[in-house]
């Protein structure tokens, strides 16, 4: 299994894997005012590590249906905001793939307390955004 979580503002990514019975979390990071490959400024690997346990993050994510979320733009609602913090969540599980984008999930979580998918999606950043530290 391998999950991939990228704020679009920070052009970040992490990616949490599991695979023969071993958990790993890693953050890539990269300065992509940069375009293609550019030796002066890398991408920079960090190894990450759960607060609590893999364990405990993985029941947080199944929780908050991480693997079944619609892309927001298949939700019904009437668009607020044009701009702000967008994500792109990845997902491998053995030969099955999936994806899909939202933006601005705190936001929507209170205009549209209704509708379940944007407390998942918030929940779910809020859960890669807080529950990973790095690991030296």
């Amino acid at each position: 299994m391998r999950v991939g979580y990228t704020p679009g503002a920070d052009w970040d990514n992490i990616v949490l894997t599991f695979n023969h019975d071993l958990w790993e979390a890693k953050k890539y990071t990269r300065d992509f005012r940069h375009n293609g490959f550019d030796p002066v400024h890398p991408i920079k690997q960090f190894t990450f590590g759960p607060k609590i346990s893999f364990e405990h993050i993985f029941i947080l994510l199944i929780e908050n249906d991480i693997f079944n979320l619609p892309d927001q733009g298949v939700l019904k609602y009437e668009d607020q905001v044009q701009d702000g913090n967008g994500y792109l969540l990845t997902f491998k599980i053995g030969s099955k793939f999936g994806r899909y984008s939202f933006y601005n999930p705190a936001f929507y979580k209170n205009y549209y307390p209704n509708i379940k998918e944007f407390d998942y999606y918030s929940k779910i950043a809020e859960i890669f955004n807080s529950e990973f530290v790095e690991r030296k």
